[in-house]
């Protein structure tokens, strides 16, 4: 058994064979490391015997169901067997959670490696996720060499490491989460799990800025990678979960899924129907679909117009900014000749949404409108496009996509710049549409 000393880069993970101040490969400065790597005498390998790519069994890889619709439908129809996963995101999004979630209906013997809590905390979060699964096993070794003899000595079908950044390889002396024992770890497992056909979801956590840690190199070998965070547009509630696939090997990388944590585990939400059903037509009341990563999102906007008590009038935002809840009125007064000065008005985006979305201009605009003259807007009309102080009326971000994602809840009538529905290209042309409902 001998050492050798290797310089490597703890950004990209290159080796060097002397230190240096910058990194050759990414360019980034003072990021080499030196690493020993102990090296031992390799096993005689068989000669490998390549085959025709014709002569290769492509049904032999089923999808395995993992009992969550949304889930389901990320990775296109189920996880593949035999393939490799990365699940990453900000700790305490619930990346534990989910890989019990997963083992409540996944078919076949589960070995559940904790790396960082112990057997007692899991075993007080599956009881109470309300999990009966027999074919759950857990284990705390966290060296890839030692777990590998497990792998091959058992017979298992699917893997959870929680989390990658927890291995350690006996070959190297840095500690677990550098680069190299990431790398170095994450391929050994790839390879085991590849040769025995068997499903792994890696977890590994994200850093400061948003990447995961030790990283891109396991994001080129693992056949798919989900980002999941909580939905940034409820600031206040944090029990929905979004779950974003940026790879994909086996399907779509442009879907997201959007879960509710509860107590007893992660259910679809459903909370857009639901909204609209509660929804009801009266003066000062616009409702709004909000884009989020790809899915609608249904909230309200309401409006309230009094009389002032004071010598200057009272403007309140909630969910929105106050300047540019000042703007609108500005456009309103100007294009229409419609006057505030005498009102105290308050808006606000109900369920605590907030957003930056400039596709709700004009809902705000038609929300003002409504509250200040009386006029009940129907919910199946639904406003949108960014408003510019002269007045006009400029098509929304990302318009076909919202309407195609926006049918998918029933039948609405668009307002706004749209190839159909009820065009309008002007604040004028809003507040007459607005008087003749």
């Amino acid at each position: 058994m001998k050492q050798a000393l290797v310089f490597i880069c703890s950004a990209c993970g290159a080796d060097h064979a002397k230190w240096a101040g910058r990194c050759r490969v990414c360019g980034s400065w003072n990021t080499l490391e030196e690493t020993k790597i102990v090296k031992t005498r390799t096993a005689v390998r068989k000669t490998a015997n390549p085959q025709t790519l014709v002569s290769v069994n492509s049904s032999s890889h089923p999808r395995l169901v993992t009992g969550l619709d949304e889930v389901d439908l990320l990775f296109g129809g189920g996880l593949v067997q035999g393939s490799v996963y990365l699940l990453t995101g900000e700790p305490g999004t619930g990346k534990s959670t989910m890989l019990l979630e997963l083992s409540r209906n996944l078919p076949g013997k589960i070995l559940y490696i904790a790396g960082e809590e112990t057997e007692f905390q899991i075993k007080e979060r599956f009881d109470r996720l309300g999990i009966k699964n027999d074919r759950l096993f857990i284990t705390r070794e966290t060296c890839a060499e030692s777990l590998i003899e497990l792998v091959n000595r058992e017979n298992f079908n699917i893997l959870f490491i929680d989390s990658i950044q927890m291995l350690s390889s006996s070959a190297f002396e840095n500690t677990p989460g550098s680069v190299v024992q990431v790398r170095t770890c994450a391929c050994l497992l790839i390879n085991v799990c590849k040769e025995k056909n068997i499903t792994c979801i890696f977890t590994g956590h994200i850093t400061k800025d948003g990447t995961t840690a030790g990283p891109k190199i396991i994001e080129h070998a693992v056949d798919g990678t989900v980002y999941m965070y909580p939905e940034a547009i409820y600031p206040t509630s944090r029990q929905y979960r979004v779950l974003k696939i940026v790879k994909n090997r086996f399907g779509p990388s442009d879907r997201i899924a959007l879960l509710e944590m509860t107590q007893s585990g992660f259910t679809a939400a459903d909370i857009e129907n639901r909204f609209i059903d509660s929804s009801r037509a009266s003066p000062g009341i616009v409702l709004f679909p909000h884009l989020v990563a790809g899915r609608i999102i249904f909230s309200g906007i309401e409006c309230l117009c009094a009389r002032k008590n004071g010598p200057v009038p009272r403007r309140t935002a909630e969910g929105i900014s106050f300047p540019r809840l000042c703007r609108i009125i500005a456009i309103i007064e100007a294009r229409l000749n419609l006057d505030f000065s005498e009102y105290d008005v308050y808006i606000t985006v109900t369920r605590g949404i907030k957003t930056q979305d400039v596709a709700m201009d004009l809902s705000i605009a038609a929300c003002l409108y409504s509250a200040l003259r009386s006029v009940s807007i129907p919910p199946h009309f639904l406003f949108l496009g960014e408003t510019s102080l002269s007045g006009a009326v400029k098509p929304a971000f990302e318009y076909i996509e919202r309407q195609a994602e926006i049918k998918k809840f029933g039948n609405f009538i668009f307002c706004g710049i749209f190839e159909s529905g009820q065009n309008i290209e002007s604040i004028a042309q809003l507040s007459a549409f607005l008087q003749n409902l």
